[in-house]
């Protein structure tokens, strides 16, 4: 039998959330209760965990464009998925955990993050979508399990005038989940495999045996160039220059595209080598011989199907971590904070109302606030990716790293407010924050290749090398002042949180679950961004669109940020101890 839990009385060592602590000798407030910092550690590790499918997300986007074939507006629905999964169970989690407390939701958090990571397999193995879709929400509701359960648990560890700082030494663990997240699935993800849209083409109307077996019979790809001779255009005069469609768009036409030669040639020749160059098994090339009831693979065919299951044993040895973890914690003991009515020190008062919540004007603006803050968070990270890639000649994995430096630059943010919530309020801190992020957002608009092209803006041309040559190419200013809107959304969460959580006394747990969904921001407003991404406003001259425009989003939700921290943040209504 695992351990029992009891309610934390108000004769413990430890504080009760709504009754308040007392200081250390000589007049200093402790940060995190005497008693409860094994507690801590425990619940932090949540922390780390849920960091996951948000980072993993970020990836997938660029990885599914790919494999899938997505469109710009569909990879909208990665980021939507993962919000709403939130958005529906918020409450749910909430309520479950005001019946059955903090433990159990969290064990019911990871048995449902687990699950959703198991459904990638069979997502991966039939190429669905959908499936991939419901993985993501399965996942995303166990995450708002973990949240709501570890945020408000974390909230309630000591005294509340230490709440926002103690609450962001814990998230500030989030980042360092997010950049195991982000090397991992650059290495084990992203295959570096990029075929040009001639390659494309041509793969897509060849048989993937063909094309294995005139690569395989130079040694490398050598013998792949006679796919680009004037004669086997003349052969397939759908695949010339002028009805070549660009990859996952067949509505579209590239204009006068010339065939290939020189280095250009040995570019898209560099993923024939990449892909086909490697020694297949009798039963690989007998699969792809009998595939489409028995038409055969195209080499194209034969690609997809590879990239699509480069997805699943990332997310399955993530699902088995978490069922591991969720029997640690069943095991351990772990104290329910019990949350009292006004004055009363009793744990057994009342649990708190909906109706209780819509007196606090304060609560109210927190989820406004993070309703932006989620949208500017997770549309300048899902779309991070496709901004280098639009303005650099960098490849997935080159671009995959810079997104392991931005949460390093995140983790480093969040380590860094700590400190400085020591000096400064952390409220004035969130609002001079936001002011400094709209105007690097501004420079990152201002610095890309489209607003180059479009409005002549001379940014773009701003460029500035790394040392030691960690990169090929200088990168614009633009790329540098978009991961550094990164190091000051860092406190930004775990304030609004804080910050709408105080005084709520009996109304926490419910508080905190409405707050949750306000991580549908992140759906809602990361999809307006990708329609900006996909409309006439983002077209290059040469048919691409650029992610670009679309960061004015991000803008308009740094306003609203600075408005709750200079002007809605202030406790009001009938306010808890």
């Amino acid at each position: 039998m695992h351990t029992e839990t009891k309610p934390i009385s108000a004769d413990a060592a430890a504080p009760v959330a709504g009754q308040p602590t007392s200081a250390v000798p000589g007049g200093r407030t402790p940060l995190i209760a005497r008693g409860f910092l094994l507690t801590f550690v425990m619940v932090t590790s949540l922390f780390f965990l849920w960091a996951f499918p948000n980072t993993f997300n970020d990836v997938l986007i660029k990885q599914f464009i790919k494999s899938l074939e997505l469109s710009e507006g569909q990879t909208g629905f990665l980021p939507f998925a993962l919000k709403t999964g939130y958005f529906f169970l918020a409450i749910p989690a909430g309520l479950f955990m005001q019946r059955w407390g903090y433990k159990n939701g969290i064990l019911a958090g990871l048995v449902l993050f687990a699950a959703g990571c198991f459904l990638f397999y069979p997502a991966a193995h039939s190429r669905e979508f959908s499936i991939f879709l419901g993985g993501i929400f399965v996942m995303a509701g166990g995450c708002a399990f973990l949240e709501i359960g570890a945020n408000s648990f974390v909230v309630n560890l000591g005294h509340k005038d230490t709440s926002e700082r103690r609450l962001n030494l814990a998230q500030s663990f989030n980042p360092i989940g997010g950049i195991t997240a982000a090397a991992l699935g650059t290495v084990f993800i992203f295959s570096g495999i990029e075929p040009k849209d001639h390659t494309v083409a041509i793969w897509k109307n060849t048989p993937a045996v063909e094309v294995y077996q005139a690569v395989q019979a130079s040694g490398g790809a050598a013998n792949a160039k006679a796919y680009f001779t004037e004669e086997f255009f003349k052969e397939h005069p759908r695949l010339g220059t002028k009805n070549l469609s660009p990859v996952g768009d067949p509505s579209k036409k590239i204009e006068a595209v010339p065939v290939p030669i020189g280095d250009k040639l040995d570019a898209e020749l560099t993923a024939w080598g990449q892909f086909f160059g490697r020694e297949r098994t009798p039963e690989e090339l007998a699969r792809w011989r009998s595939a489409g009831n028995g038409r055969g693979a195209t080499a194209y065919e034969a690609f997809v199907e590879a990239e699509n299951l480069r997805v699943f044993p990332t997310y399955v040895t993530l699902g088995a971590l978490v069922v591991l973890m969720a029997l640690v914690m069943w095991r351990a003991p772990f104290p329910e904070i019990a949350a009292p009515a006004k004055g009363s020190s009793d744990p057994g008062a009342p649990k708190g109302s909906f109706r209780g919540l819509l007196r606090y004007p304060h609560w109210w603006g927190a989820i406004v606030s993070q309703f932006f803050y989620l949208g500017a968070q997770l549309g300048t990270w899902s779309f991070l990716i496709n901004y280098v890639k639009d303005n650099t000649g960098l490849g997935e994995k080159q671009a995959g790293a810079i997104l392991v430096v931005n949460m390093v630059v995140f983790m480093v943010g969040r380590f860094l407010s700590t400190y400085l919530m020591k000096f400064v309020r952390p409220q004035r801190l969130m609002g001079a924050y936001a002011c400094i992020n709209i105007t690097l957002v501004s420079v990152a608009i201002l610095g890309s290749k489209w607003a180059a092209v479009r409005y002549g803006s001379p940014l773009h041309g701003w460029a500035v090398s790394l040392p030691f040559g960690l990169l090929d190419e200088p990168l614009p200013v633009g790329i540098f002042a978009l991961v550094a809107t990164t190091l000051f959304m860092s406190l930004m969460y775990p304030t609004n949180f804080a910050s709408g959580m105080k005084g709520l006394g009996p109304n926490a747990k419910l508080g905190a679950s409405i707050l949750v969904m306000s991580l549908i921001g992140g759906a809602v407003l990361s999809a307006v961004m990708g329609v900006i991404w996909g409309s006439q406003w983002a077209q290059l001259p040469h048919g691409a669109k650029a992610v670009a425009p679309a960061l004015v989003v991000p803008i308009v939700s740094y306003c609203v940020i600075a408005w709750y921290a200079f002007l809605g943040s202030r406790p009001r209504g009938p306010i808890y101890d």
